[in-house]
């Protein structure tokens, strides 16, 4: 990978949890997009599919939790360049917007 750059592919905690195969690729986009933003309910979460490195792993951490922990380490994504394999609309646009907004704006 080139230097300077982030794999947030759906291996890595950046990635979006919301398989394409369901959701289709925008589809999968816009629900990480509401998600990341908090704009899902518990109950809209409850009842969506996931496909992350934690839904295997440890299949009881919540939606909620992941998130949380993606918002947290937002940061140090900053100024860097995002490396994933969509091959059209891509979660990491949002990531990339987010991640470099002043901290006045999150």
């Amino acid at each position: 990978m080139p230097p300077n750059t982030v794999k947030v592919d759906r291996t890595t905690k950046f990635g979006n949890p919301f398989p394409p195969k369901v959701y289709g690729q925008q589809g999968a986009v816009d629900l990480f997009q509401r998600w990341i933003r908090g704009d899902i309910s518990s109950l809209e979460m409850s009842g969506l599919s996931r496909q992350d490195r934690w839904s295997k792993k440890t299949p009881s951490l919540s939606l909620a939790s992941v998130r949380a922990q993606m918002l947290a380490d937002l940061p140090t994504l900053r100024g860097k360049n995002l490396a994933c394999w969509c091959a059209g609309p891509c979660h990491a646009d949002t990531l990339l917007e987010l991640a470099n907004k002043s901290a006045g704006e999150t």
